[in-house]
């Protein structure tokens, strides 16, 4: 008799209310009963997969955030903005650097860390970077086991560049300077900009998938009524009131969290 083979799709699995692992699937292409055990045993072993990987995260280790004013912004009186997190957040422990880490602990059952590299100024000189540049930058920075990169909001984008050509090129330096010195064990996520560029935003998301990372889109958040922290409360300087909210710092920490936890694969052949 042949035994069927079919696939399970992991993505599909998830946590009863009881905290154990439950799948649900169609045997029907499982003739026979000796089929049909072999399938059951399948998913047995789908699910035992599932539960054991997040876990396998389980472990000290560090996110390493690289990223613009969204990422972190210091104390700055001309902006009246008085906070040292991600703007805009109402707090510290609102923004998405801190949500994210929250999340990515509870699925993970660690205390991982983070740390948060401030690299606006990359954003100014960006067609300037060169892999011996990146190395600076990273220089002291403790193995990761997962990164996060937000950049591109304050490139240069006029003339020629607004094809997102010369960006991808740059931009791709940047990837390959961390995986020069992190490795490719890491995994990594590459959030799109906030304020959109479609051509940029498809470059980074070409250019995080050829160094092995998952893409973040935000253009829909954007674009929701609620999503700048002006819609929250009253905020003085409009260049800081433009900037993710509360809910929208959420929905951006939801997002990365989910790609770092869950990352992007193959779908199958």
């Amino acid at each position: 008799m042949i035994l069927a083979t079919r696939y399970v799709d992991l993505r599909h699995i998830k946590k009863s209310n009881g905290g154990h692992e439950t799948a649900r699937r169609d045997l029907s292409g499982c003739v026979g009963m000796r089929a049909q055990t072999r399938c059951v045993v399948g998913i047995l072993l789908a699910v035992t997969i599932a539960s054991v990987g997040p876990a396998r995260l389980a472990v000290a280790g560090n996110i390493l955030f690289l990223g613009n004013s969204i990422t972190r912004h210091g104390p700055d009186p001309s902006l009246q903005w008085a906070g040292d997190w991600g703007m805009a957040a109402s707090r510290a422990d609102l923004d998405f650097v801190s949500l994210t880490l929250g999340q990515v602990r509870q699925a993970t059952h660690s205390a991982i860390s983070g740390s948060v590299v401030s690299a606006s100024h990359l954003e100014q000189e960006f067609y300037q970077l060169t892999p011996s540049r990146v190395r600076a930058l990273l220089a002291g920075i403790r193995q990761p086991v997962m990164i996060v990169v937000q950049l591109g909001d304050n490139v240069d984008l006029s003339g020629d560049r607004a094809s997102g050509m010369e960006f991808a090129r740059q931009y791709g330096v940047l990837l390959a300077g961390l995986r020069e010195r992190f490795g490719t064990a890491a995994r990594l996520a590459c959030i799109g900009k906030w304020w959109p560029a479609p051509s940029i935003d498809f470059e980074i998301q070409m250019e995080c998938s050829r160094a092995g990372g998952s893409y973040v889109d935000l253009a829909d958040v954007y674009s929701q009524p609620w999503s700048n922290a002006s819609s929250e409360r009253a905020v003085t300087v409009a260049q800081v009131g433009a900037h993710p909210g509360d809910r929208a710092m959420r929905e951006i920490a939801n997002r990365v969290a989910a790609a770092l936890i869950h990352p992007q694969l193959p779908e199958p052949r």
